[in-house]
């Protein structure tokens, strides 16, 4: 499955190893076809080559997680997202415990969905892996659906062709080839979302039956699902007020085998999946040098339901809307207040700003503040 949480990017958690790297590389296609393409993408996220291997139909990430080759194309090739680059972002968010990275945001689950979806244990699960792994699903995904002040709810059902989550054995035919013959050092396998839905197949190793994180790699597992890298990577997209590692995290792929979310896990699941979000409070906009505004905002419920985005929308002196601007909310004070600038107004020249919060996925979002009036 994992040296654990995608290795809470995720997106993606004593001296186990639940897996070991996979150094195999798929060099059929010629230098410039789609494999290379994904390697360079790839590496440019800053994961190792040795830490993926590039298939026919999926890219497996650190033997327990990865991607749907189509749909890691499309991200690759702009065709589900555009998110341009924010020069005025601030700095500080780099090395931090892993999500989606944030050009293909939109790989998230959506808010709609996440509310919804149902998993399917296959019999093989119980015939090949045992019957405690099948209660290890169950108290996994009871812990994700216990996790507060966030949307992810899970619910058993009899139906596979209704289920969102489908787990099954490493052995079983039924399952996709990249989730089969896992091999002696991983325990499971799941996959990353694409274009909002989430990833359908867990497969559990037939050969894991003493396992002794059964209910830990559940719940590592589904993280991955809904997007999350593994905490102890440098790759994947930052989630800010969280640590650079966090070996206790459920995301980390190594020695954690306490199957219990961190304070940093939940911060990262409200960022990405709030039940809902309160208007940010006490906004002010200054002059901090020509054309460039300070804004000064607190989110009242900033440990609870922290803002992943802040949009701060312009408008003339008279009201009218100008445009608008996404920043990372990096509201981790104790206060829960965030300052920051942006630049290049028109020097001289009157404006109003309002602000309001969003999650990762920008689905899911508070209402907008009072205005502030200042002249730059």
């Amino acid at each position: 499955m994992h040296k654990l949480f995608c290795t809470l990017l995720l997106l993606l958690f004593s001296g186990l190893t639940l897996t070991q790297y996979s150094c195999k590389k798929d060099d059929s296609n010629a230098p410039g076809g789609d494999d290379q393409l994904i390697r360079d993408y790839l590496i440019g996220l800053g994961i190792d080559e040795s830490h993926f291997q590039i298939g026919a139909d999926f890219v497996t990430y650190e033997d327990d997680a990865g991607w749907d080759k189509k749909a890691l194309l499309m991200t690759i090739r702009g065709e589900v997202f555009d998110l341009p680059s924010d020069p005025d972002a601030p700095a500080g968010a780099a090395d931090r415990q892993r999500g989606i990275v944030e050009t293909s945001y939109t790989d998230a689950v959506t808010a709609t969905s996440v509310t919804t979806l149902k998993y399917f244990i296959r019999s093989s699960v119980s015939a090949d892996c045992g019957t405690a792994w099948v209660t290890a699903i169950a108290d996994g995904v009871a812990a994700w659906n216990a996790a507060s002040y966030t949307r992810v709810a899970l619910a058993s059902t009899t139906s596979q062709s209704s289920a969102h989550i489908v787990f099954g054995s490493d052995a079983d035919t039924g399952m996709p080839s990249s989730h089969q013959n896992l091999g002696s050092s991983t325990v499971a396998r799941a996959g990353f979302p694409s274009a909002g839905v989430v990833w359908k197949w867990i497969s559990i190793n037939d050969t894991q039956d003493s396992w002794g994180s059964k209910k830990k790699t559940v719940m590592h597992e589904i993280g991955h699902c809904l997007g999350y890298r593994h905490t102890d990577s440098s790759d994947g997209g930052p989630i800010h007020g969280t640590p650079a590692t966090e070996s206790g995290s459920i995301m980390n792929q190594g020695s954690n085998t306490s199957p219990a979310f961190t304070s940093n896990d939940n911060r990262a699941i409200r960022m990405y999946y709030p039940d809902n979000y309160a208007t940010p409070t006490s906004f002010t906009a200054t002059k901090y040098s020509s054309g460039t505004v300070r804004l000064t905002y607190t989110n009242p419920n900033w440990l609870t339901k922290p803002y992943y985005w802040v949009r701060v929308y312009r408008y003339n002196a008279s009201g009218s809307l100008l445009n608008y601007k996404d920043f990372q909310s990096n509201t981790n004070a104790s206060n829960g207040v965030h300052q920051f600038n942006w630049s290049g107004h028109t020097a001289g020249t009157t404006y109003r700003f309002a602000v309001k919060g969003f999650n990762f996925r920008k689905d899911v979002l508070g209402t907008i503040s009072g205005q502030a009036t200042v002249t730059l």
